[in-house]
């Protein structure tokens, strides 16, 4: 007996794992010949594979697939009622039955089978949500928002599904419905809005959806002008269209009728003041200095009024200097009324600044941030800040030794730190500016290994144009020039810096520093507010220096251009694409990846 039963184990384990090969190897070449689109040969093996005993599930689809495609349809609906007969609550049975009488063209049927499975999977959340996704996996995207509904309606609740159906219309491009459910979900459950603008973000370049969406919330707020959701959702909405006159409006509305006291205001007028928009930014910043006067506000709102005057004012070119005499008495004003408290010093520091760089009032500018370093409660980084100020006052009164000592304490103070960084590279342009290059150079070097990225890519830069410079020019004539020009350039003296870089390009006709010229004299022209002729400077970079290290330089300052003076959104995003596709490796491919996704209407967290 022990013997015979030793026997049958054996046999056993030579024919069970045999067997099972057999299966396995039926599976695979049905799998193979599905793969090629061979459905006929397919469906061979798959029956093969099913006769063994084995479950359909693991085949299912290609073996449905099989069948539709050799238009079986006859024996799919033979085989799908006894697929159902052993797995009564597998929905993609019935799914799939309804869609083969359908291309029958059999529609008692078909409405009797729709009709079954929605009253059955519709008073089930789960059974409702896999019964859709296997719709959608079959291209029946009206059928899968059909059942949504209905079982939305059964149970009783209009936000169940919300989050699903928002899914679906932008998977099947349906953008106006996706846009409604989104309002509808929010109109209900107030709390998703941040949900809802996620959804909408990658939509708001489409006219159609932009249109559509900003009618369909001045429609609800005529109908329920307290709605605080969608005036929260419309001020979204002209924050993403740069329409910041109009965010404005709704946020004091909101503002007045949450009585929140200007917080979101002054989050907003951040936002415009970062987009550069002075004027709408100014109105905002007036408004909420006047209406909230006596508040905690009041100072940091009307000081940044004044800033955004002070950024209009030097944002033309020329400087008219008697509107920055008006914003240096705007600012005076404003010290008076709010004495040495929290804030005064910016104020301090941004009077300094004014007088010395557009009035080249030297003396007056070094008291003003003498004063500013008096100012209880200012941040330590804020005492060095002011140092570097001052040193670049004493650069431009002609003392660069007084300069380097300022630079050089930063440096000492805030050491390993972006502001001692800041310090070490501004004493490095001091030598450089001098036309000591060797000793620019040497701290230049270690600045590459700085930790914030601005900095190290500027002295990078800086150095090359140093080495590449002078390895032919011992005498260091001409890079002694540029060095020069470039401090007018750093002075603000852009008529001057101009002039002297164009004689430059007529004295040394062919340097190696031509490349370097021309990105000069293109953000001399910005400055000056010749966009187009700054572009033509830029464009000769790209045209005749292509392999050279300025070329990422010039495109993204093109790209910045097109971008943000001259509103040409899809050429900027055109130069920004080619950062990245022939300059992966550029500093500014990171930044250009940004504001590339940021135009062509990504959300951006």
């Amino acid at each position: 007996m022990e013997l015979w039963r030793k026997t049958l184990f054996f046999l056993l384990a030579l024919i069970i794992p045999s067997m099972m090969m057999g299966q396995n190897t039926n599976r695979e070449l049905g799998e193979e010949y599905y793969q090629k689109g061979d459905y006929e040969k397919a469906l061979v093996y798959y029956e093969k594979y099913l006769k063994s005993g084995n479950s359909v599930q693991p085949i299912y689809d290609h073996y449905y697939q099989c069948l539709i495609g050799l238009n079986e349809y006859e024996k799919a609906e033979k085989k799908l009622r006894s697929f159902r007969k052993e797995q009564p609550l597998n929905w993609e049975y019935s799914i799939d039955l309804m869609l083969i009488y359908r291309q029958k063209g059999e529609k008692k049927k078909y409405d009797k089978e729709r009709g079954e499975l929605f009253s059955n999977v519709g008073s089930e959340q789960l059974w409702t949500e896999t019964s859709a996704r296997h719709m959608v996996k079959r291209k029946e995207y009206d059928m899968a928002e059909e059942l949504f509904l209905y079982s939305r309606k059964t149970l009783g609740s209009p936000t169940i599904y919300s989050q699903n159906l928002i899914s679906l219309f932008q998977f099947s491009g349906k953008k106006l419905k996706m846009v409604d459910e989104g309002l509808n979900l929010l109109f209900y459950a107030p709390g998703y809005l941040k949900y809802v603008e996620d959804q909408f973000q990658d939509y708001i370049t489409d006219q159609e959806v932009s249109t559509h969406l900003e009618s369909q919330l001045i429609g609800q707020l005529q109908k329920d002008p307290g709605s605080v959701v969608f005036s929260k959702l419309l001020v979204w909405f002209y924050v993403q269209k740069k329409d910041f006159k109009s965010a404005f409006v709704q946020a004091r509305s909101i503002d007045k009728r949450m009585k929140l006291q200007g917080k979101d205001l002054m989050d907003l007028g951040e936002i415009i003041y970062d987009n550069k928009e002075y004027k709408a930014a100014i109105e905002l910043y007036g408004y909420v200095a006047r209406e909230y006067e006596a508040s905690g506000l009041y100072p940091e709102a009307k000081r940044m009024e004044i800033t955004c005057r002070e950024e209009l004012a030097t944002s033309t070119f020329p400087v008219d200097t008697t509107q920055i005499r008006i914003v240096i008495k705007e600012y005076q004003t404003y010290l008076s009324r709010v004495g040495k408290r929290r804030g005064a010093a910016e104020a301090y520091r941004r009077m300094a600044l004014l007088h010395a760089f557009q009035l080249s009032e030297y003396d007056e500018a070094i008291t003003l941030l003498d004063d500013a370093l008096l100012v209880p409660r200012s941040a330590r980084s804020f005492s060095g800040q002011c140092k570097l100020d001052m040193g670049d006052i004493y650069l431009l009164k002609g003392e660069p030794w007084e300069a380097k000592i300022l630079y050089a304490q930063v440096e000492k103070s805030y050491k390993d730190q972006p502001l001692g960084h800041e310090g070490k590279f501004k004493l490095a342009k001091v030598y450089y500016y001098s036309g000591d290059f060797d000793l620019a150079k040497a701290n230049l070097d270690i600045l590459k290994r700085a930790t914030t990225r601005q900095i190290a890519n500027d002295a990078l830069d800086l150095s090359l144009l140093i080495s590449d410079n002078s390895a032919l020019d011992t005498s260091y004539d001409a890079l002694t020039e540029f060095a020069s020009l470039d401090l007018l350039y750093f002075s603000q003296h852009y008529t001057q810096a101009k002039n002297g870089f164009e004689g430059f390009l007529e004295n040394y006709p062919k340097h190696s520093l031509t490349d370097e010229t021309y990105f000069m004299l293109a953000l001399i022209e910005e400055k000056m507010g010749e966009y187009n002729r700054a572009i033509s400077y830029l464009d000769r970079i790209i045209r005749d220096y292509y392999d050279d290290i300025l070329m990422d330089n010039a495109l993204f300052h093109k790209a910045l251009i097109l971008d943000e003076k001259l509103n040409d959104k899809d050429q900027a995003m055109e130069v920004y694409k080619t950062i990245l596709f022939d300059h992966p490796g550029s500093f500014y491919a990171e930044e250009s990846r940004r504001r590339y996704r940021q135009l062509r209407g990504d959300s951006i967290n």
